[in-house]
């Protein structure tokens, strides 16, 4: 349906000479890994990047799931976001953590990891910097969103000492991050904090097991604090995953507690409508 950008400069030459800089996000890069690039690809969404028929100017990063991207999720990936955001105009690219990473289940889910914290880091910048480079895109109206992991990560990085970090390396910054039934912290880590230098949409349901016990209001208060423009929504009802066409009804055992999945057209339809309007608060 939408045309997919048929060349898209290679992040290799552009972050070849920030390798050492990494270890400014925390963890040093341990190198095992390499960047991901994005191009065309046919069959896949994966580091794959969208044209709209009609661009805007913006652009956004879509960061999944712990899996990443998945035959059981490629299509609520594309059918409740990628399209969407293309009809409202945005440039799209879908980040896959595990393509090339010889990743296997369980993927990044739970507290080992198949990549480090650093790593997924530096794949959100990768992700900003290729949008940066495509043609027609302000710089300044680049966007993260994410789900569950990806929401996670994507707060991660607009954290002060990630943005601050990658911008004395010359790197992009996203302008804002929506987060989509992400976890605030847990034992082994912590996402969301009050030291955050742009704007989060942070969405959750009130029958989210799996996003454990880390969020609070004195923590939403904090953010707004920090950045005035944050919005947190809270859904009641909702489960993990509420976007989740084909995960319907699954289940699964948490350090929290059962989660079963359940797919909410509703709450789908409201958090689109959050997104698109949280996102053009920032276009003008």
């Amino acid at each position: 349906m939408y045309k997919t950008l048929f060349k898209i400069v290679a992040l290799s030459s552009l972050l070849a000479s920030t390798t050492a800089c990494a270890a400014t996000f925390g963890e040093k890069y341990d190198g095992r890994h390499k960047d991901l690039t994005y191009s065309e690809k046919k069959y896949t969404v994966k580091n794959s990047i969208y044209m709209p028929k009609v661009a805007n100017g913006g652009a956004v990063l879509f960061l999944p799931s712990c899996a990443s991207v998945q035959r059981f999720n490629e299509n609520d990936i594309k059918n409740n976001w990628v399209n969407p955001l293309l009809e409202q105009g945005y440039v799209v690219a879908i980040t896959d953590y595990n393509e090339g990473r010889n990743a296997s289940k369980p993927w990044n889910c739970g507290k080992d990891k198949h990549l480090s914290q650093s790593r997924l880091l530096r794949d959100v910048f990768n992700g900003v910097q290729a949008l940066a480079n495509v043609t027609g895109v302000d710089k300044n109206k680049i966007f993260t969103m994410g789900t569950s992991l990806g929401a996670m990560v994507g707060a991660t990085a607009i954290s002060n000492h990630s943005i601050k970090s990658a911008e004395k390396i010359g790197w992009v910054t996203p302008r804002a991050h929506v987060a989509l039934y992400g976890g605030c912290s847990y034992p082994s880590a912590t996402y969301l904090t009050s030291s955050v230098a742009r704007p989060v949409l942070w969405m959750v349901g009130t029958n989210d097991v799996e996003m454990g016990t880390g969020c609070s209001s004195w923590l939403y208060n904090s953010v707004k604090k920090a950045q005035p423009d944050s919005v947190f929504v809270t859904y009641k009802g909702a489960t993990h995953c509420w976007d989740c066409k084909q995960l319907d009804g699954f289940t699964k055992s948490t350090y929290y507690g059962t989660q079963t999945y359940t797919y909410d057209k509703d709450v789908t339809s409201q958090s689109q409508e959050e997104t698109f309007t949280f996102f053009r608060k920032f276009m003008k």
